[in-house]
C-alpha cells in the first residue's frame, strides 16, 4: 500500500481574488522546481519516503537474525 501522491492544484485563468485578468492575458501556472536525481540505496529511499510522510514510529521485526 502506498501513500497518495500529492500534486499541485490546477491553475485557473481567473485570479484568486475573483477579479478578471486584462483582455488577452492568461494566468501562467507556477513551474515546479526541478531537482537533479540523486543516486541512493533502497534503504535510503525507504527512509526518505518515510521522512516525507512525517512517519514517527515504525513497528516490525528488522531482520531474521533477531529470531531464535
Amino acid at each position: 500500500m502506498s501513500a497518495p501522491t500529492t500534486r499541485a492544484p490546477e491553475q485557473s485563468e481567473m485570479p484568486a481574488n475573483g477579479g478578471h485578468l486584462p483582455t488577452g492575458a492568461k494566468a501562467t501556472p507556477a513551474q515546479p522546481k526541478r531537482i537533479a536525481p540523486q543516486q541512493m540505496t533502497g534503504a535510503q529511499a525507504v527512509i526518505r519516503s518515510l521522512e516525507e510522510l512525517d512517519v514517527d514510529v515504525v513497528f516490525g521485526i528488522p531482520g531474521g537474525a533477531v529470531l531464535p
